[in-house]
């Protein structure tokens, strides 16, 4: 009995312990304010302020204050609100001051003073935003978008089809699936209008549904339906006028017109090749206004290799046995099946390239030349669908595909990107003439393939004979050759085209005045790697470059120069592994570039890995159908690659860096603008003299020549030539059009326009530039 009255005493004193917690004793009591949970105490402290225990005091007094309010609350009257017991609390004893002023009652609305007046009140039933989830144990929305969240939570375990695909994420078959549901309401939405308009919807034309939501715009796609061809959808109802076509194996051909008829004309657009494909006429009872608006709905992406329902399905087995002309040549793109045997021969890449894919898909080859995303190609392709590629072989093709460009490097901010993959930018023209040497930030790119992932241990450059290898060097053996420093300047062969593009439309990327850069290149002369193999010159014609860099069917990419310029000491070919003093860049062709000065761009193949002596140029596609120039008649559908030489030497060029079209600039006080720019020209030749003028040649003011290779022997002045200006204008005149034109050592100079010297793929772009300003 001893334990339990000790056990029962203990208990005791640990409730009285309790107890003398929540008691508080005051010597005057506190006066408590429970409608404002205000405590105000009045007795005297008797705390010091130099007292070591200060802190501790003040917060012992203000538990105390606080166990009194706390006390008292529990002493209030209670209700329950939403399944919660709250305290009800006391009209407050005292106003406390407000920080702000109350604000002003708010204005009734029209119909809120008319409710009021008629003693109307709202009958909107109220709900709570949140709702206890007994599966997730906590308060998840009742209603809105976070609502989808909380149920997603609850979906961690989701059944899986017997007939689904194996790999397939069930959870996005069904996001999939109720996005789908929702394109179809949408859809339904914008029948439900048309009919109330009295109009039809295309089945194609329209762009994505959430631009087309009023009546307005669904009359645009009206007359969208009715200026298609059969290519953009078919319709129950022939527009009067309208030439009837026939589809067959992807082949658009229209029916003979009756003799006398008149041919109608359809409007010229920009950017449209001259053989028609693809283009879309518009006849003659459209207006102006609705022409602008069908251009403009032709502007949205084009639904390329979508499946249609109007087609035939092809296997990828049936596509296989199109392959050649005699059988027809197919190909598949996404979902879809073209007929394209009647196009391959005008391929612009031509018809080698295109045959790779014949009678499979060219999907895995527009990934790599990912410039063929563009809707005028999208357009062109779809012309020739004949139907669509069977679902699982579609689902095969997807999970065979990985992205080559993946592990692409790291660029600078500051470039101007044209093409995303393959990479191509430029610099901001003021920076090519801040200094004399271009960095490597700064430097453009021209990546023709996706950027080959480099093992430098097992790293070898392979010299051969034809097909035989004679020779492999590693990077180390390239090294103990003796070390040679070039400074040149290296031009993309379609630096400038936008403005050639400007007085005729062509294809290619849209370079400004920036696919150029100026660097010292150092490595092993060619002609000392090339001495020691016991190959006669006499033999040979050309000297072949292949990179380390694929297209998707296992080819590098190529290049060639004629053999005399790579035995030759005085051309200064290099095999490069220095740029700038530093190691080469990535982008820039690590480990070694081949640096051929005064020549195109192109022919400076990068990652270089093989190097072949051959009596024939390389069969590169970018040798042979690629890079070359033509006469300004030739065009697409007349063109013959054969015919033309592969550009090697560049024509003389300058051009205008600061100040930039539009610009507005600042006359000083001698009536002058300054003006900076930098010029070059092909084959070692050294530029003797730039001129400028803003009044269309009528008087012409010399450049001063800032900076030059001083160390550049004649006949191999290799580097660019910077020079600047102090122009005299006339500030009355409000503007000012700039003209540049270089002279090199041989009296070369620029033509005045680019008339003359326009070809179908925008090369030597070596016109006056011009540059229009504001003056200020």
């Amino acid at each position: 009995m001893d334990v339990v009255n000790q056990i029962l005493n203990s208990e005791s004193e640990k409730n009285a312990e309790l107890q003398k917690l929540i008691n508080v004793e005051k010597e005057v009591d506190v006066e408590i304010d429970e409608g404002t949970l205000l405590v105000s105490d009045y007795n005297t402290l008797t705390i010091k302020s130099g007292s070591k225990s200060l802190q501790s005091d003040l917060q012992a007094l203000t538990r105390d204050n606080t166990q009194l309010l706390m006390n008292k609350i529990w002493a209030l009257p209670t209700k329950t609100v939403e399944e919660v017991i709250v305290a009800e609390l006391p009209k407050p004893k005292y106003v406390l001051p407000r920080s702000r002023k109350l604000p002003k009652p708010k204005q009734l609305t029209k119909w809120e003073q008319f409710a009021k007046e008629k003693g109307i009140k709202k009958n909107k039933k109220a709900r709570s935003k949140l709702k206890w989830d007994d599966l997730l144990q906590k308060w998840t929305p009742a209603y809105g978008f976070k609502r989808a969240e909380a149920d997603r939570q609850k979906e961690w375990l989701v059944e899986c089809k017997e007939d689904g695909k194996p790999v397939e994420d069930p959870r996005a078959a069904i996001k999939t699936s109720k996005i789908e549901k929702k394109a179809k309401n949408e859809l339904q939405r914008l029948r439900n209008l048309a009919k109330a308009k009295k109009v039809k919807i295309p089945k194609v034309g329209l762009p994505s549904t959430e631009h087309f939501k009023d009546s307005k715009q669904l009359s645009v796609g009206a007359k969208v339906a009715q200026v298609s061809t059969a290519s953009l959808g078919r319709f129950n109802e022939t527009p009067k006028k309208e030439d009837l076509r026939k589809v067959k194996k992807g082949k658009v051909t229209k029916k003979k017109k009756k003799s006398g008829q008149m041919k109608e004309s359809a409007p010229k657009t920009s950017k449209k090749p001259k053989s028609g494909k693809g283009n879309r006429d518009f006849k003659q009872k459209v207006g102006t206004s609705d022409k602008k608006e069908y251009l403009s709905v032709l502007k949205e992406e084009i639904s390329c290799g979508i499946r249609r329902k109007d087609l035939p399905t092809y296997s990828s087995e049936e596509v296989s046995q199109h392959d050649n002309p005699n059988n027809g040549i197919w190909v598949s793109y996404k979902e879809g099946v073209y007929n394209i045997t009647d196009f391959v021969t005008k391929h612009p890449g031509g018809q080698n390239k295109i045959m790779m894919a014949a009678g499979g898909s060219i999907d895995p080859f527009w990934m790599v030349f990912a410039n063929h995303n563009k809707s005028e190609i999208l357009e062109l392709l779809e012309s020739m669908r004949i139907g669509n590629l069977r679902s699982e072989d579609v689902y095969k093709k997807t999970a065979d595909t990985f992205d080559p460009y993946a592990l692409e490097p790291v660029r600078s901010k500051i470039l101007k990107v044209n093409g995303k993959q393959p990479f191509c930018a430029e610099p901001p023209p003021p920076l090519l003439v801040k200094n004399f040497k271009t960095s490597k930030d700064v430097f453009y790119v021209r990546n023709h393939l996706p950027v080959p992932i480099i093992d430098i241990e097992n790293y070898e450059l392979e010299l051969a004979v034809e097909d035989d290898t004679i020779k492999t060097l590693t990077l180390e053996d390239i090294k103990k050759y003796p070390k040679y420093t070039v400074t040149s300047a290296i031009m993309c062969g379609g630096n400038r085209r936008s403005e050639m593009a400007d007085a005729k439309p062509l294809r290619g990327l849209s370079w400004s005045v920036g696919a150029i850069g100026n660097a010292s290149w150092s490595g092993a002369r060619l002609c000392d790697v090339l001495n020691g193999l016991g190959v006669k010159e006499e033999d040979y014609n050309h000297v072949q470059f292949e990179g380390m860099d694929l297209d998707p069917s296992g080819i590098p990419y190529g290049a060639s120069i004629p053999i005399s310029k790579a035995f030759d000491p005085r051309a200064d070919v290099l095999l490069a592994y220095e740029m700038n003093e530093e190691e080469i860049s990535l982008d820039h062709g690590y480990p070694i570039r081949v640096i051929v000065p005064g020549v195109v761009g192109a022919r400076n193949v990068k990652w270089c890995n093989k190097i072949i002596f051959s009596k024939d140029e390389s069969p590169s596609q970018f040798q042979q159908n690629d890079y070359k120039g033509f006469s300004p008649s030739i065009d697409w559908d007349n063109v013959d690659f054969k015919t033309a030489p592969a550009i090697q030497e560049l024509p003389v060029t300058s051009a205008i860096c600061i100040p930039q079209r539009g610009e507005r600039v600042t006359v000083d006080k001698n009536g002058t603008i300054p003006v900076k720019g930098y010029a070059w020209s092909g084959g070692g030749k050294k530029i003797i003299r730039v001129d400028v003028t803003v009044d269309q040649g009528e008087t012409w003011h010399i450049a001063k020549l800032v900076a030059q290779d001083p160390d550049a022997k004649e006949g191999r002045h290799y580097a660019w030539t910077l020079w600047s200006l102090d122009l005299p204008v006339d500030k009355t005149k409000g503007s000012v059009e700039i003209w540049v034109k270089a002279v090199d050592s041989a009296y070369n100079t620029q033509p005045e326009s680019f008339k003359n010297i326009w070809n179908l793929r925008g090369f030597l772009c070596n016109a006056y530039h011009r540059v229009k300003v504001d003056l200020v």
